[in-house]
This record gives C-alpha cells, structure tokens and sequence, in this order.
C-alpha cells in the first residue's frame, strides 16, 4: 500500500499531477484542494495517495491529507459512487464541510457537486452520516470561519460540551447548526442548541 508520493512536480493540469520520485512519473488524479496545495511544476511536493485497481486499470489519485483520503475512501464505498464523483465532491466541498452536511442531512449542500442528484445525495447521507468521526465533527466546526474570517471556535466548543453532556456527535451537530444567530459566547450557543432540541 502506497501512503505518499514526494519529488518533483514534473506536469500539472486542472485534474492531476504527474509528480517524479526515485526516477518514476506518478500520474496522480488530485482533489482540487491537492492541486493547489501542491505548488508549480519543477517544486517539490508531497501528496497521500490511494491507489485504486480495475481489471483493466489501475489508478492513483492524490489527496492533500490522510482525512481527506478516508472521507474519499468512505464516499466510494457507497453503492453507485464511483472515485470520479469522490473527487468532484471533495473538490467542491472540505472534508470539514462535508461531514456537516452528512450529519444535518443538508441535502441542498451536496447537490451542489457536479454528478450528485436528489437520490444520490440522500443514499450518502443515509450510508454516510453514522460513519463522520466525532474530531471530524469538532474539526469541521472549528474549521468554519465568521464573515470577517476570524476562526469560529464557538461552535466546536459548543459541539463538545453538548457531548460532554450525553449528546451523540450527529445530534450535537444538528443542534449546534439549527442554532441559528449569533452568539458571543458559547453558553449563549449551548442554550439556543438546546432549546431547537425541546431540552
């Protein structure tokens, strides 16, 4: 099993990377997020891959970092989602982004990606949303930034406490995000989640 790739950018194209290790030319298809990461033909580059065998091919595609790998593993394992649509959808989504829309069931969110219908979108969530990692969850929420870009770390201390307090990841998550508003303080969030909870 291949972890990463390192060496040099030999081509780049909006769809993938040829990167050159050990006298190799690795042709990556990359996330969107990957591409960008990985810099200009000529520099050097590190990308996580996950190799992907047909009987009649055999693929690599490149990701940006391990999370962003498994959620791209855990999206293939859907019925009817092939590693094309994965990469559309972590191309136009952040793993962070995606596994709130997982738990919230926000199904306007995913159709948004390129390929992914009304059904397709609800056999994700249904597959999907039991299978987000709780630090995916947490990471998501800390991850969301305010209109002025400051980090909004409010909603995953609220997402935290709601847990701490018997609350799954999913139902803390839904709770957090119906709490619709602002909110200077995270008792202020808590209270809110849990009044869209009947609590």
């Amino acid at each position: 099993m291949i972890d990463y790739i390192k060496g040099e950018i030999a081509y780049k194209d909006t769809e993938m990377l040829v990167i050159e290790s050990g006298g190799i030319g690795f042709q990556l298809h990359c996330t969107t997020t990957a591409l960008q990461n990985a810099g200009k033909t000529g520099e050097s580059a590190k990308v996580f891959v996950q190799m992907i065998v047909r009987e009649d091919s055999m693929t690599l595609y490149g990701f940006t970092t391990r999370q962003e790998r498994e959620m791209f593993n855990k999206i293939t394992g859907v019925s009817g989602i092939g590693a094309k649509i994965a990469i559309n959808v972590l191309s136009s989504m952040t793993t962070a982004e995606l596994a709130i829309a997982l738990v919230t069931e926000d199904i306007s969110s995913i159709t948004k990606v390129k390929g992914i219908g009304p059904k397709t979108a609800k056999r994700m969530i249904l597959e999907l949303k039991e299978k987000v990692d709780n630090d995916e969850l947490t990471t998501s929420f800390a991850g969301i930034k305010d209109a002025a870009g400051a980090p909004a770390s409010i909603e995953g201390e609220a997402v935290s406490a709601l847990m701490a307090l018997g609350f799954s990841s999913i139902e803390a998550s839904r709770a957090v995000k119906s709490a619709e508003g602002s909110y200077d303080s995270v008792e202020q969030l808590i209270t809110a989640a849990l009044r869209t909870r009947g609590a």
